[in-house]
């Protein structure tokens, strides 16, 4: 059985989602519409900025890796988070290809044009799982791509990963057994794909 995407999990799952928030607040996240923050208490954490145009889904992404123990940032366009780059200087950022206006493609080309985010990580989520559609993304920057539905565990290690690379104290696990314990999603299955591109 294939794990559920988190747009399943926002649109179907709305009770479920609110049973999540006692796990987010023992973080003492704060959220607001337009923008989330998800800081954890003590020591350096991994800053990801999540950016998708589909609201639930990005705000329920948000939440699933801010509970994972990292600094999170949500933003709705890929305007506003080529605004947040700057301040914020994320070191991970989880990006939706097909947004209206100013497209994931784009902000890569932008920030892949500033050397001041040359070494940020750029993944890609997508519907799409075509080849053509892959080097569309490798050429405009990214460094891995992610098939819907997400893998959630492929992300996690992705994530862990990168917390290591940057020279980060791994984070606690109790909120995601928390997680782990309402079952939101299915453990065993195969979930979208990652695919990371050659020369990053």
């Amino acid at each position: 059985m294939s794990e559920r995407s988190w747009e399943s999990m926002a649109l179907g799952r709305s009770d479920a989602c609110e049973r999540l928030q006692p796990c987010v607040e023992a973080l003492g996240a704060s959220q607001q519409r337009g923008a989330t923050e998800c800081t954890p208490a003590r020591g350096r954490t991994l800053r990801v900025l999540v950016v998708d145009d589909n609201r639930d889904a990005a705000d329920t992404l948000s939440m699933l890796v801010g509970a994972w123990g990292y600094d999170v940032r949500l933003a709705y366009a890929g305007a506003a988070a080529l605004h947040m780059m700057p301040p914020y200087r994320p070191h991970v950022l989880l990006l939706d290809v097909g947004m209206p206006d100013v497209t994931g493609c784009d902000v890569a080309q932008q920030l892949r044009r500033d050397d001041r985010f040359k070494d940020t990580f750029l993944v890609a989520i997508t519907g799409y799982a075509d080849q053509s559609h892959q080097r569309l993304c490798e050429q405009a920057g990214f460094d891995r791509y992610l098939i819907k539905p997400v893998d959630l565990g492929a992300l996690e290690r992705l994530l862990l990963v990168q917390q290591r690379e940057a020279g980060i104290m791994p984070r606690a696990r109790g909120v995601w057994d928390c997680f782990s314990r309402l079952q939101l999603y299915d453990t065993g299955g195969s979930g979208g794909t990652t695919a990371p591109f050659a020369g990053r």
